[in-house]
């Protein structure tokens, strides 16, 4: 009889990982698709024009993976945006337009916009270097298939 696996983390340690860890895939694209795709992967970070690598380079895989990244974010960008101006709304039907609540959605807002400026950033890093590394948080989830 075989004992049950027991994880030996705290649940902070595991709160982290599950925000924190991002998985390095770079090994598993070949070097010449790195060298030839590391000029336009980053583009796929700037908002709407995630497509452009895939028009610009239909074969590659390493674009195709910062494709995938850049769309992720940017849907999690407007996702957490309307949610964000939700709260605007429903807050403003409850108080209306009270001063602390407008410094706390622009609070929300800026703090939220602010991570992700740094994931842009961290991508398109990423990207120019030649590395395969996902986006903290929303970067595990592929919609674009590579």
């Amino acid at each position: 009889m075989s004992r049950p696996v027991v994880d030996k983390r705290t649940r902070w340690q595991k709160i982290k990982d599950f925000f924190l860890k991002t998985y390095d895939e770079t090994e598993k694209f070949k070097e010449d698709d790195v060298d030839s795709s590391a000029f336009f992967a980053p583009i796929s970070y700037l908002g709407i024009l995630f497509f452009v690598p895939l028009l610009i380079k239909p074969n590659s895989a390493f674009a195709k993976y910062h494709a995938n990244q850049g769309l992720v974010l940017l849907l999690t960008e407007i996702a957490v945006n309307v949610v964000i101006c939700l709260i605007v709304l429903l807050l403003n039907l409850v108080n209306f337009w009270i001063f602390p609540t407008f410094l706390f959605t622009a609070f929300l807002f800026t703090v939220c916009n602010l991570f992700f400026v740094i994931f842009i950033i961290l991508g398109a890093y990423n990207a120019t270097s030649g590395y395969a590394k996902e986006i903290p948080m929303v970067g595990r989830w592929k919609i674009i298939k590579h």
